[in-house]
C-alpha cells in the first residue's frame, strides 16, 4: 500500500512542504518539539517514502501488512524494564507494539496497556494464544465480586425509519415520510 499511487494526478509533496503544513499547524513552533527520544533514539514525526529506515526496534512509518500510518515499538519480552519502555513509546505516539523474546514473561509486559487501543504483535514461542488468554482471564478476574460505575453522559439512540421522496427546497436534506422511530440506551 505504501508504494501505491492514489492520486496520480497530484504530484507528491516534497519533505519541505510537508514540513511547511507541519510548522503553520503547530503556529511556527519547531518541528523537532515533536520528536520523540527514546534510549537515546530520535523518532522524527514523519517519514518520506524512500528514506532510511528506522532506529533500532523504535520506528514510525509501514508496519504489519504495508500500512504506512503505524507507529510500532518493538519490546523483548524479557526484559526487565519491557513494561516501562512499551509505556514510554505508547506515550510517546506509538500505536502499535511488537513483542518478541520468550513469552512466558508476556503478561508482566503488558501492565497498565490498553490493548483494545493498540494493534499487539506477538512474535516468538508456540502458546502465544494460551498466554493471552490467560492475560485476558488475570485482567477479567481483577473485577470479581466488585461494583463497577460506569461513569459518562447519558445517549440516547434514536433511529428513524421511513420513506424519501424528495430534497427539501429550503435545504439540501432529505424529507423523510416517517414510518416508525426506534429509541435505544447510547454511549457510556
Amino acid at each position: 500500500m505504501a508504494d501505491d499511487k492514489l492520486f496520480e494526478a497530484f504530484p507528491p509533496a516534497t519533505r519541505e512542504q510537508w514540513e511547511a503544513v507541519i510548522k503553520k499547524e503547530l503556529k511556527d513552533k519547531e518541528l523537532s518539539t515533536l520528536f520523540v527520544q527514546v534510549e537515546g533514539a530520535q523518532l522524527p514525526p514523519f517519514h518520506m517514502a524512500g528514506e532510511a529506515g528506522a532506529s533500532g526496534s523504535r520506528r514510525r512509518g509501514v508496519k504489519r501488512e504495508g500500512n504506512p500510518w503505524r507507529a510500532t515499538i518493538g519490546v523483548d519480552a524479557s526484559d526487565a524494564d519491557a513494561n516501562d519502555k512499551l509505556l514510554e513509546g505508547l506515550m510517546g505516539g506509538a500505536d502499535a507494539v511488537e513483542v518478541y523474546g520468550h513469552l512466558a514473561d508476556l503478561s508482566p509486559v503488558l501492565d497498565d496497556v490498553l490493548l483494545a487501543g493498540i494493534d499487539l504483535q506477538v512474535d516468538g514461542e508456540h502458546g502465544t494464544l494460551g498466554l493471552l488468554l490467560k492475560r485476558a482471564a488475570e485482567l477479567c478476574s481483577r473485577f470479581v465480586g466488585r461494583r463497577i460505575l460506569v461513569y459518562g453522559d447519558v445517549i440516547l439512540d434514536r433511529y428513524i425509519f421511513g420513506q424519501v421522496d424528495r430534497i427539501s427546497p429550503e435545504a439540501p436534506v432529505p424529507v423523510v415520510k416517517i414510518d416508525r422511530v426506534e429509541e435505544r440506551p447510547g454511549g457510556a
